[in-house]
């Protein structure tokens, strides 16, 4: 058996005449208590006393036990703590005055100095802290951690966690609050989620917010269905409705604009009043202030624009310079991205119209496609570097990869085809149709081409038409066309037979003729010609026919009896001899003259 200790003892009556030495500790046999002695008091010191019948404890006026009535489950420590008329059961009061009017309230658990004080029936409440609680009634199932958090609130299904969380709530439900002074004026408005210091701080009866990050929702006080996430995110919102902001200072500025989101560090951060925009991106609509109804995706897209509304850019960078002007669409990384004023203009494609600031109407459709317009207007670029090199010329449309790519200022220019035009630089008012068609044309004005590399070696020509497959090059019947001007040529020497249905109709005005003399050819001329019966070769090295067999002349006979000033036969290309077969006419005209002289003659004798 182990060693004991015994101190003396007695009855409550033989206890409380009892002086004892100092320092000394003996037993109350009756109420089964420990009692400290100083050598001059009789009784000495209880260190537990019973209080008024009840088994609960009290040490320096602290209530120790089940409190009131001691029902089963309840659990007090604490001066005047669960003392009042209580039926509740399983209640944790902890603290001074804790529960002091509770009276059927059910498992409900109040930590600190006047938590839950005015609590009656309330049930399945938890506070902790100071005055947590303090007005609730008849309210269930809240939740309050922190000094003055939920203290006025009379409603159910609240939980503030923080110094001061919901402070000012008084008939407010369902509202969650998580940060020092978080949602701390809060009045009436339902509803409510704020995690964060001050996060909707100073709402009083907005509804359906959410507000994650420190003074995100600061201001809003009448403003509902609003959505921050973020350090300072809608900040200065108050009575907006139906924002959404995901990221640091998103909407920061925002006041009383409706139905905007901004995703991203900074997006739509000096939005005031402007609606309807949504920015998602780091600065996205940075620095919108009341454009409205613009769309931001990307990094810094529509980063400058203050008030142009119904822009639209997706890409980084996008319509990043854009300022005050609406209605343009820009998709693509950095796509429109130097636009100030220009509006109305469509770049989808990297690098689309990305210098362009003042010019209105444009579309550019492709990677870099018009990239260098600057203020050049109504132009339309389709195709992978179209219109690439464009800075101030208007009114051309380009369609296909590299057309009209190294036109600068030129206007009314319309390539449709790849490389189409590729080269011309400041050349108006051309015309190609067709891959390469005008492909080398650089300064030339007024040609119009049709077909695939149609026209393709003219550089400085002008009021050229070339129709068909490669129609004014070496294989042509026209020759090889660069630097000529008011040209015609259709097809290449491939094409066997031309149609029409009725004759070309040739303009003969003696107003637009100046006479050189008269045709020195006649019968003499004609009596020499060597008409021929020939096919045409497939080509130059081949002896294969090709087409119907013709009737007709060799240009080298006609050219041998024309002489170096040949008319009837072009002889400007000698590689490519033509037949001007209407300049044979006069030629006959004058052999029917001569011989009718001769005929008058014989007949007259």
């Amino acid at each position: 058996m182990a060693d004991q200790l015994q101190l003396r003892g007695g009855t409550t009556s033989q206890n409380n005449s009892f002086t004892g030495a100092a320092r000394e500790v003996t037993v109350d046999t009756t109420k089964k208590t420990l009692v400290v002695h100083d050598g001059s008091t009789a009784g000495g010191t209880p260190l537990m006393k019973e209080s008024g019948g009840s088994t609960n404890a009290v040490i320096n006026s602290i209530s120790i036990g089940r409190g009131a009535n001691s029902v089963a489950g309840n659990t007090v420590l604490g001066e005047t703590a669960l003392d009042g008329s209580v039926t509740g059961q399983n209640n944790t009061a902890i603290g001074k005055n804790v529960l002091t009017n509770l009276t059927s309230g059910a498992q409900n658990t109040f930590v600190g100095s006047q938590s839950g004080d005015s609590v009656t029936t309330g049930s399945n409440n938890t506070a902790v802290g100071n005055n947590t609680l303090a007005a609730l009634t008849s309210g269930s199932n809240n939740t309050a951690v922190g000094r003055d958090a939920l203290e006025n609130t009379t409603a159910s299904n609240n939980t503030g966690v923080g110094f001061k969380a919901l402070e000012a709530s008084t008939s407010a439900s369902s509202c969650v609050a998580l940060g020092n002074a978080t949602l701390q004026n809060n009045t009436t408005g339902d509803n409510n989620t704020g995690l964060g210091s001050s996060a909707l701080q100073n709402n009083t009866t907005g509804i359906n917010n959410t507000s994650v990050g420190q003074n995100a929702l600061l201001s809003n006080t009448e403003g509902g269905n609003n959505v921050a996430v973020g350090q300072g995110a809608l900040q200065a919102n108050t009575t907006a409705n139906d924002n959404t902001a995901l990221g640091r200072l998103a909407l920061n500025s925002n006041t009383t604009a409706v139905n905007n989101v901004a995703v991203g560090r900074s997006s739509l951060t000096a939005n005031t009043t402007g609606s309807n925009n949504t920015a998602v991106g780091t600065q996205s609509l940075a620095t919108n202030t009341t454009g409205s109804s613009c769309v931001a995706v990307g990094r810094n897209a529509l980063f400058a624009n203050t008030t142009g509304i119904q822009n639209i850019a997706v890409g980084t960078q996008t319509l990043q310079a854009n300022t005050t002007a609406s209605n343009n669409i820009g998709v693509g990384h950095r796509c429109l991205e130097d636009n100030t004023t220009g509006t109305q203009n469509i770049a989808i494609g990297s690098f689309g119209l990305q210098k362009n600031t003042t010019g209105d109407e444009n579309t550019a459709l492709g990677y870099n496609a018009l990239a260098t317009n600057t203020t050049g207007t109504e132009n339309t670029a389709i195709g992978r570097a179209s219109l690439d090199g464009n800075s101030t010329g208007s009114f051309n449309t380009a369609i296909g990869n590299d057309a009209l790519q190294a036109a600068t200022t030129a206007d009314n220019n319309t390539a449709c085809g790849a490389s189409a035009l590729s080269t011309n630089t400041t050349g108006a008012n051309n015309t190609g149709v067709g891959k390469d068609a005008l492909g080398a044309s650089q300064t030339g004005s007024d040609n119009t081409a049709i077909g695939s590399a149609a026209g393709a070696n003219v550089t400085t020509g002008s009021n050229n038409l070339f129709l068909g497959h490669d129609s004014g090059r070496s294989g042509s019947p026209s020759g090889e066309i660069t630097t000529d001007s008011n040209q015609i040529c259709l097809g290449d020497n491939s094409i066997t037979n031309a149609f029409i249905k009725v004759a070309f109709t040739v303009t003969s005005d003696e107003r637009d003729k100046i006479e050189d003399g008269i045709v020195s050819h006649g019968l003499d001329f004609v009596n020499q010609l060597k008409p021929k019966s020939f096919w045409f070769r497939k080509n130059r090295d081949s002896d294969e026919k090709t087409g119907d067999k013709r009737y007709g002349f060799y240009a080298q006979d006609i050219l041998a009896l024309e002489g170096s000033s040949s008319v009837i036969i072009d002889s400007k290309d000698a590689d490519n001899l033509k037949f001007k077969g209407d300049q044979l006419i006069p030629v006959l005209v004058n052999a029917i003259k001569e011989l009718s002289v001769k005929v008058t003659a014989l007949e007259a004798g």
